[in-house]
């Protein structure tokens, strides 16, 4: 599996919320045999992309962060995750601007799968976009 690293920043509203981000992109790319013309047969590769997280390195936006810490809990305590469920709590959407302009609008969180009670600088969150 190969993971690819892409460095930016995330946006709300065109307001900054996080001046240092890093996606991590995972890529599985596998190579299959097909049958060429002549019957002789071939390789070709097939990338399989596997779930994206995101990385806050620093966090300026305390909206943010609230919601990043809501997200651990919910990690965390079974309960706490059912609750958010049953009065449909999410984050609210991130715009994202990477490396080599390229930007991803309405980029989606949820909650780490192996979250402890940390800071959210320290947690890989689950990111989620056409694509990512």
């Amino acid at each position: 599996m190969i993971t690819e690293t892409s460095g930016g920043q995330a946006y709300r509203a065109g307001e900054l919320v996080a001046a240092d981000v890093l996606v991590l992109e995972h890529v599985e790319i596998t190579k299959v045999r097909v049958l060429m013309p002549g019957g002789q047969t071939g390789h070709k590769e097939r990338s399989i992309r596997h779930p994206s997280s995101i990385r806050f390195e620093s966090i300026d936006d305390e909206a943010l962060y609230k919601e990043l810490v809501e997200l651990i809990a919910g990690a965390c305590d079974v309960a706490r995750a059912r609750e958010q469920r049953d009065r449909r709590w999410e984050p609210r959407p991130l715009d994202l601007i990477l490396d080599y302009e390229r930007s991803l609008v309405g980029c989606r969180l949820s909650r780490p799968f192996e979250a402890l009670r940390v800071a959210p600088e320290a947690v890989a969150f689950p990111i989620h976009h056409e694509q990512l």
